[in-house]
C-alpha cells in the first residue's frame, strides 16, 4: 500500500513591502511541502485573506508601513483558530518581540538571520513548536517569574559567545546558524534560493 505524501504547510506571508514578499514567495516555494496561499500588505488586507484561505502559518512582520501588526494579533488568530503565527521582522526592539509573544506568536526571527532558520522555524510552529532564540526564552519566563515573585531580578542572558552556544545546544527552543549561512535579506533581494536552501523537515 502507499504511502501518502505529507500534507503541504500553507503560508500566508504578511509584509508592507513588495520586493520582500516577492523574495520571500521565490524562497519557501523552492521548498518541498511549502505552498504560498497568499501575499498581504496591511493588517486589514491579512485579516481579509487570512479568513478566507485559513493557512497553516501566517508570517508577519511587525511593522507594516507604520501599522503596528502586534495590535492585529488578536483578531488574526480569532478568524483562523488552526493558524500558528510567525513573526518575521526587521524590528529588534524587546518590548515589540515580548508583545508579540504574549499576542500569541509562536516564534520570533530576525531578517537577518539565515534563510534555513526561518524554514526550520516554519516547520516547528506548524508542529505546534515554540520558536524563539535564547535570551528571549529567558525574558519571557523571567516575566512570568516576576508576576510570582515581584522583587526577583530578571535573569541575565548569557554574557559570552561560548555561554550562548551552551545556551542553544541545551534548550530544544533555540535557534543555532552556521558561520556560512546566507542571511535571510541576501536570499530574499540577491541570489536565487534554490541553489543554497534544503528542505525543511515537515511534521509528522
Amino acid at each position: 500500500m502507499s504511502i501518502p505524501p505529507p500534507q503541504s504547510i500553507r503560508i500566508l506571508i504578511v509584509d508592507d513591502h513588495g520586493i520582500v514578499r516577492a523574495g520571500l514567495r521565490m524562497l519557501l516555494e523552492s521548498q518541498l511541502g511549502i505552498t504560498v496561499v497568499g501575499e498581504a500588505a496591511t493588517c486589514a488586507e491579512a485579516l481579509s485573506l487570512a479568513t478566507r484561505v485559513q493557512p497553516d502559518v501566517i508570517v508577519l512582520d511587525l511593522d507594516l508601513g507604520g501599522e503596528n501588526a502586534v495590535e492585529s494579533m488578536s483578531a488574526l488568530l480569532h478568524a483562523t483558530p488552526e493558524a500558528r503565527i510567525l513573526v518575521l521582522t526587521g524590528v529588534r526592539d524587546p518590548e515589540a518581540h515580548r508583545q508579540a509573544i504574549r499576542q500569541g506568536a509562536m516564534g520570533l526571527v530576525l531578517k537577518e538571520k539565515a534563510a534555513e532558520t526561518l524554514l526550520q522555524a516554519i516547520a516547528k510552529v506548524r508542529a505546534g513548536e515554540v520558536w524563539l532564540e535564547p535570551t528571549m526564552i529567558a525574558r519571557v519566563l523571567g516575566e512570568l517569574t516576576r508576576h510570582r515573585h515581584p522583587h526577583r531580578p530578571l535573569p541575565k542572558p548569557p554574557r559570552s559567545p561560548r555561554s550562548r552556544s551552551a545556551s542553544a545546544r541545551s534548550s530544544p527552543l533555540s535557534v543555532r546558524d552556521s558561520g556560512t549561512s546566507t542571511s535571510l535579506y541576501a536570499c530574499i533581494l540577491v541570489r536565487p534560493p534554490s541553489a543554497i536552501i534544503s528542505p525543511p523537515s515537515l511534521p509528522s
